[in-house]
């Protein structure tokens, strides 16, 4: 699994960041994860409504029957984004190829590595990119204990114009 990272400078930057990677980066699909339901809810709203993107929320407090439902329509390719949280991420089934983006980071290094994000799909998969967007580039290495690049230049990504301010 190889892992990258996009400066966002602030908070409000993420989501224009995450749009940007969406519209750009030739990936069939994207898994995105977020640390709570309602920014997994939040996201997956405003990439349909505002970005027209198709997408789907699952976190803990998705009923059962619309979360088989939505994996039904990610597993099928009818749905390109599936925004998760790690709760739920551990007891579902890895995807071969898509994209994971890390829109917040987990609380906990275990989340990250060994149980669903990059280390379930990374041992399964043996392929694929994650991008994880981050706020503070410190927060990856002294942290995780991770040494992950940024993004190479040449992406066609669009990055955030937003200014880091003090």
């Amino acid at each position: 699994m190889h892992q990258f990272y996009i400066d966002c400078l602030r908070e409000e930057c993420k989501y224009a960041t995450l749009v940007d990677l969406l519209s750009t980066i030739n990936v069939g699909q994207a898994i995105v994860f977020c640390n709570t339901a309602a920014t997994a809810t939040r996201l997956a709203e405003q990439l349909r409504a505002r970005d027209h993107f198709s997408a789907s929320a699952v976190h803990g407090l998705t009923d059962a029957s619309e979360a088989r439902a939505a994996l039904e329509r990610f597993g099928l390719c009818v749905t390109r984004v599936l925004v998760i949280t790690d709760g739920v991420a551990a007891d579902m089934p890895t995807w071969a190829g898509a994209l994971i983006i890390n829109y917040d980071l987990p609380d906990h290094l275990d989340d990250y590595v060994a149980r669903a994000r990059i280390g379930r799909r990374g041992k399964y998969t043996r392929q694929g990119v994650a991008i994880s967007l981050v706020t503070e580039v410190r927060e990856l290495a002294e942290y995780y204990k991770v040494v992950i690049p940024p993004l190479p230049a040449d992406t066609e990504v669009a990055r955030p114009s937003c200014k880091r301010t003090k």
